[in-house]
This record gives C-alpha cells, structure tokens and sequence, in this order.
C-alpha cells in the first residue's frame, strides 16, 4: 500500500498544482499579479545541505487561520486533522486577511503518537524535523518501490494522528 500511496501523493499534488495554476490565471486576467507555488515545490540548498521551498505553505496556512503545526510537522486542520494537501499562491490582488489560527488541536507531549510511528526516528517531541533522514530513507527505496521511482512517501505520522476527535 505504501506505493499506492505515494502514487496518490503525486496525483493529488498535481491536482493542487492544476486549480492554484487556473486560479493564477484568473487573478490575472482581472489584472492581478499572481504567482503560484507548487504543492511539492521543495529543493535541497546544496551549499547548506537542507531541504527548503519556496514558501512554506503550512505556515502560510496557519497565519491564514486554516490549522495549528503539530508535532509531526504538518498543519493539523480542526475537521480534516493532517490530511491536507497544500498549495499556495502569491499575489497583489486585494484580500482581506483571516485572523492567525490560535486553537491547540495537537496533543503535544499528552500524545507524541507521532513522534513513536516515525519509521526512520525524524519527528523529535519538540516538534522538530530531520527532514534529510526523512528524505534520504524515503528515497533510497528503489528496490522496494520500483513503481514510484524509489520514492515513498511516509504516512504513519498521518495515520496515528488522533486530530480530528
């Protein structure tokens, strides 16, 4: 199932990306500049060897009021609990701002679920991510996950998340 999901993770992603293009579009031709960053628009910084994106949507998200960032590092939405898919766009077009999401949905040290799933031991229970242990495991899976090019996409922190009640 691990394929699968990964499979999954690359079909949704590439929807995310299809609506934020086409909203960008429309923003545009109601003369708006608008710049949309890919769902999985993550790269690795050589010259300091982490992983970073462009912007970070789950942050974005939070200060949108959408969620609160859980131990496990992803936005945790009060109905949807990490099950989200993130895209963003940048623009000039006049929007009126939603109040930052103030809510504790994330258990934190009460539960640390997440933290106890992680495969390769990534998440720390101060909410802290070695996101090149995560990256380098889940793609050195090639003779496991042939299908998806060696890539796999982890969930267990997804699964055992008890957000939302």
């Amino acid at each position: 199932m691990p394929t699968q999901y990964t499979r999954n993770i690359f079909t949704v992603a590439s929807l995310a990306d299809q609506v934020a293009n086409q909203m960008a579009l429309w923003l545009e031709e109601k003369a708006y500049e608008a710049i949309p960053i890919s769902a999985r628009g993550m790269y690795m910084d050589a010259m300091a060897g982490e992983l970073e994106g462009d912007l970070s949507h789950k942050h974005t998200a939070m200060l949108a009021g959408l969620g609160e960032i859980g131990v496990n590092t992803l936005l945790i939405h009060p109905r949807f609990g990490p099950h989200l898919m993130l895209v963003s766009i940048v623009t000039n077009a006049p929007v009126k701002p939603d109040s930052p999401f103030k809510e504790s949905l994330c258990l934190r040290s009460k539960c640390l679920k997440c933290v106890t799933a992680c495969t390769v031991k990534a998440l720390s229970p101060s909410g802290k991510i070695n996101k090149l242990k995560c990256a380098k495991y889940y793609r050195q899976q090639s003779d496991i996950y042939f299908e998806t090019w060696g890539l796999y996409f982890c969930r267990e922190c997804r699964k055992v998340c008890p957000v939302p009640k």
